[in-house]
């Protein structure tokens, strides 16, 4: 077994102290059979993280091999550069000249010959693990094999390196069988409980009455549905609460729950709000209206589309303007320069699936037509022709398996967009009927492999029901 140890030291510099304060973080790699496999190769047996080859979320790949962790060291230079970390401490007694090197050209310091200890959270669940990261008061953080699956936790990840290391005020909340606070730094405030009742689940109310006036972004991580048998289930979650709100919270067994407030609405910045298109809309707005007849806005789907089949789009003179895992919220916030501003004939709107699913928040069926509906209308006053489609039919989430309803959902919303569209006198898109899967729900596994998205041939037989109804749409006077 290879086991790699990390501190990372995170310093600040302060207005009324003329020092540096560092605060570590322990990143804890444990290749273990639960993470990694043996393999006989020409030169020996090696370790290697069975991850290997995927993209991780900093574009680095990571071999443990037996002897020569010089990947693994750049790995991590690489993420403390990204997070203004200052050092990296190991226990190893010395490291490769250009590992050195190469951590001075990203400005990170590396110090040699320094042993840990394995602090006890490291038994609890992720969503525990990172509650235990804003509750530390000694500044010295860990994050064990299982955050260290960079590919599916890349987030939580991230959420630990960007935690406050020292707080302006600190408030205990009452929590019976847990320990629960909540702490600011500066006007932002995190939420930290963790499950002191052993084996037992519990769930907590928590009155958000410490919070000045005003509304709040909520960032969270909170167990996930099968968090008391596999600790590395958790669920992130973006919603909007008040002074006035109650937190309900759901704790497995060993289990936790963090949650970053920011006041304000913030933008999904992860998702590029109004500017993943930016550049490429300048463009756009250039070629002659027979180039740019349609726009298709939406998510992932619509976002995978063109890459799938370029021609579609091209031959055509459609526009796709999708972004992966927005709702129909976010896709509103950005009609205006991704629709409106390219004065399209039509536009094709396809919205829903993230807010079934709960990307943001949880879901509310009129909340999600609402959105749709004012992109409807919006489209209608700019002299765009709006064309509606339904929700592509899917039997499940595999980011959010505690959507149990999702084929219930997804007909119920898809026959509501109907009926408007019937009412409103709208062409309607029915993507659904060409692609469910009968008695099931699901999407046609002929059509997709991860029951979501559709493949190179379920975008076909998208584009054998779409085209019709946009060339009638086209060719209206």
């Amino acid at each position: 077994m290879l086991l790699l140890f990390f501190v990372i030291l995170l310093h600040k510099s302060y207005k009324t102290m003329n020092r540096l304060k560092y605060t570590a973080i322990l990143l804890l790699a444990v290749a273990t059979a639960a993470n990694c496999f043996a393999e006989q190769t020409d030169k020996g047996k090696a370790l290697r993280l069975s991850l290997q080859k995927q993209e991780l979320p900093y574009g680095k790949d990571v071999n443990f091999v037996t002897g020569d962790n010089a990947a693994t060291y750049r790995y991590f230079i690489d993420f403390a550069a990204k997070h203004g970390i200052a050092y990296i401490i190991t226990d190893k007694t010395a490291l490769p000249d250009d590992v050195v090197e190469y951590g001075k050209g990203k400005g990170v310091g590396i110090i040699t010959g320094q042993k840990h200890k394995v602090a006890k959270a490291a038994s609890g669940t992720i969503a525990a693990q990172m509650a235990g990261e804003v509750q530390c008061e000694s500044g010295i953080r860990e994050l064990p094999s299982g955050i260290m699956e960079y590919k599916n936790n890349a987030e939580c990840l991230d959420f630990i390196a960007k935690t406050p290391c020292e707080w302006d005020e600190t408030v205990n909340l009452d929590a019976d069988g847990a320990t629960a606070m909540a702490r600011r730094s500066g006007d932002e405030w995190y939420i930290a409980v963790i499950n002191n009742s052993g084996k037992k689940p519990m769930t907590l109310s928590l009155p958000l009455d410490f919070l000045p006036e005003g509304e709040f972004t909520v960032i969270s991580f909170s167990d996930g549905a099968n968090a008391a048998r596999q600790k590395a289930d958790y669920r992130r979650n973006k919603d909007f609460r008040t002074s006035a709100d109650v937190l309900d919270i759901a704790l497995a067994p060993n289990g936790g729950f963090c949650a970053k407030l920011s006041p304000g609405h913030i933008l999904n910045v992860k998702n590029e709000w109004g500017m993943r298109y930016a550049e490429d809309n300048k463009r756009v707005k250039a070629l002659p209206a027979s180039q740019r007849r349609v726009v298709f806005i939406g998510n992932s789907i619509t976002e995978g589309w063109p890459k799938a089949h370029p021609g579609f789009f091209t031959d055509n003179g459609f526009i796709g303007r999708g972004i992966s895992g927005q709702t129909s919220y976010e896709i509103f916030t950005r009609f205006r320069a991704d629709v409106i501003d390219l004065a399209p004939e039509a536009v094709v709107i396809n919205a829903g699936t993230n807010d079934i699913a709960e990307n943001g928040r949880n879901y509310n069926e009129d909340r999600t037509f609402g959105h749709i509906q004012s992109m409807v209308e919006l489209a209608l006053v700019h002299g765009i022709k709006p064309i509606l489609a339904t929700v592509l039919p899917s039997a499940g989430f595999s980011w959010n398996r505690e959507i149990n309803d999702a084929p219930q959902r997804i007909a119920s919303l898809n026959k509501r967009l109907k009926a408007y569209a019937d009412e409103k006198g709208l062409p309607f898109i029915d993507y659904y009927s060409a692609l469910v899967e009968k008695p099931s729900e699901a999407l046609d596994n002929r059509y997709t492999k991860d029951g979501v998205h559709p493949t190179a041939d379920g975008y076909t037989v998208m584009e054998s029901v779409a085209l019709p109804v946009i060339t009638k749409v086209l060719s209206d006077d």
